[in-house]
């Protein structure tokens, strides 16, 4: 692993609240100082605003002490136009500045942030959505070889008003976690056990549904475009899913896969739940429909014959 790049104002006695704020796996790429003790931080998982002092929590785009940013979120990082020791760069969608850089950690800077945003796909981020809730989903529920696509602030027909629901799509599964007083609860989706999915755009709000084998589960009370979004996002998350499983497939059936038993194949994507008891029962059907039915030739006459008959239905003679 190389060096990090130090700028300009960076003091050795910081490290301690790095380390201390680092997730597992995460590896710090370049630390710029802006301001007055304040740093923009370039890690291998997230674009990082330090303000060291005070602060009161916005939402996952405002300032905040130690707040992280998704790549995903960060678009167009340049020098200003107006102010040439500064970068500006758009957050979801709204611009910020970093004033009173050293210039020559400007190029650097700005180098660093336009490969990470090119390394990650972008993020999309529901209405009400906090910093903490962002970091929570972060620390929880996404491991290190997926990326999040969006958070969403939800609510669910017929659940306790007394936990808020939100719904985190990722690039392996979808969570839908409700945060109460007194519990927590998460529940996974694969995306592979989704049938059909649809949105509906209000006046005001927006709906998900997700159809699976048996039943449907409604996101309710997205922002207006919300639902929409959020069905975008997974319908091609599932498109990647079913083509990378046909990729595989077709390259088991030539080559790695050809000693693996099929039964426990299907026995294994049911246990899982991928597929649901009908096409359980199907794929069972096909293949014992595709199974080579077991012969003996009869070595005198030739005639094909049962096995566990013995005799040759042909001449008679017994079977070897």
């Amino acid at each position: 692993m190389s060096e990090p790049h130090i700028g300009h104002g960076f003091e050795e006695k910081h490290w301690k609240k790095i380390n201390k704020e680092s997730l597992p796996g995460e590896q710090i790429l370049g630390i710029f100082n802006y301001g007055k003790k304040r740093f923009i931080i370039i890690t291998s998982l997230f674009f990082i605003n330090w303000k060291r002092g005070f602060y009161i929590e916005k939402t996952i785009y405002a300032s905040g002490p130690y707040k992280r940013m998704p790549y995903g979120l960060i678009r167009n990082p340049k020098i200003s136009d107006d102010q040439p020791n500064s970068i500006e760069l758009s957050i979801n969608s709204r611009v910020v500045k970093f004033k009173d850089m050293n210039l020559n950690d400007i190029p650097i800077c700005i180098e660093m942030i336009n490969k990470m945003i090119s390394e990650v796909p972008k993020l999309h981020i529901g209405r009400t959505v906090t910093n903490k809730q962002h970091d929570q989903a972060i620390k929880n529920f996404i491991e290190s070889d997926e990326h999040l696509l969006g958070i969403f602030n939800i609510s669910m027909k017929h659940k306790s008003e007394m936990k808020q629901y939100f719904l985190f799509i990722t690039s392996k599964k979808i969570a839908r976690w409700a945060k109460g007083l007194m519990s927590r609860d998460l529940i996974l989706y694969d995306y592979n056990t989704i049938i059909k999915v649809e949105s509906k755009k209000g006046a005001v709000a927006g709906d998900l549904i997700l159809h699976f084998s048996g039943h449907n589960e409604v996101f309710q009370n997205m922002g207006k475009n919300e639902g929409v979004i959020a069905a975008e996002i997974i319908q091609n998350q599932i498109t990647k899913t079913k083509n990378q499983f046909t990729n595989v497939t077709q390259i088991g059936s030539t080559n790695s896969f050809d000693n693996v038993d099929p039964l426990k194949i299907i026995q294994a994507r049911y246990a899982k739940g991928e597929i649901s008891k009908k096409e359980f029962d199907q794929l069972l059907n096909d293949l014992q429909k595709s199974k080579p039915k077991k012969i003996l030739i009869c070595k005198a006459c030739g005639s094909e014959n049962n096995p566990e008959s013995g005799f040759c239905i042909s001449c008679g003679i017994a079977l070897e």
